[in-house]
């Protein structure tokens, strides 16, 4: 059953890659991370709240998956490994990656 969210995840990838205009995760993050920039990035102990918003937001990603995954689980184990399939699928990128990293070596090529 631990297999099941990671080849499942895998093969959407391989399969669809990042299809354009779907809602993304990591976008979303990056949001997030631009929003605490503007804020905490002036003025004094920049370094500090910089680190603290970091390890603070990595924890609540981790927290909010875990109770959400937790949740689902005595719901429905299924539930449970659709929702872990779709994050593994958005974590890995490997087919777009693929692509832009073909890109990048293909205009290294031209100069």
């Amino acid at each position: 059953m631990l297999v099941l969210p990671l080849a499942a995840g895998w093969a959407a990838d391989r399969w669809l890659g990042d299809p354009e205009g779907w809602p993304h995760p990591v976008v979303a993050f990056g949001r997030w991370i631009a929003w605490g920039e503007r804020r905490l990035n002036r003025g004094n102990g920049r370094t500090a709240k910089g680190a603290l918003f970091a390890v603070l937001s990595i924890l609540a990603v981790g927290v909010l998956t875990f109770l959400l995954l937790a949740v689902l689980s005595r719901w429905s184990m299924w539930a449970a490994v659709a929702v872990s399939a779709v994050g593994v699928f958005y974590c890995l990128s490997g087919r777009t990656l693929a692509r832009e990293v073909k890109a990048v070596f293909g205009a290294v090529e031209q100069g």
